[in-house]
């Protein structure tokens, strides 16, 4: 098992502030995020982001605002725990890196630690896509 290590990227303000320790986009598109804050507040980031798939911003310390705008409603896997005092961790990782559809054109995430673990993850997928 491997760990990513959590830098601080940034704020989303909704209902609150939640904290991000984490961020990947691909073509513009959010692949994942890592936060915390009150759980009204990712309760409010989440349900704009997954269930209404609308965009919400980040705001890194230094420099322009980051959107992160999902692929759509219900593309994200979600993953909470909750801290201390009303706070909770959220991940968010888009469904396409945990079940990518071999069967049909689509496209497939990798989140590696280290990188023999991406070698290996990406040679376990081609052999899923040879027949």
């Amino acid at each position: 098992m491997y760990t990513i290590n959590r830098e601080y990227v940034g704020s989303i303000t909704e209902n609150g502030e939640a904290f991000c320790f984490g961020v990947a986009l691909a073509d513009d598109t959010l692949v994942y995020l890592d936060m915390a804050g009150p759980v009204e507040t990712i309760k409010t980031i989440c349900g704009k982001l997954v269930s209404k798939g609308r965009l919400c911003y980040l705001n890194p310390p230094r420099g322009r605002t980051i959107y992160l705008n999902p692929a759509g409603p219900k593309t994200f896997e979600v993953h909470r725990k909750k801290i201390a005092y009303g706070l909770v961790h959220c991940m968010l990782l888009h469904t396409a890196i945990n079940q990518p559809l071999y069967g049909e054109l689509s496209k497939t995430y990798i989140i590696h630690g280290e990188e023999q673990q991406a070698i290996q993850r990406l040679g376990y997928h081609i052999h899923q896509l040879l027949p």
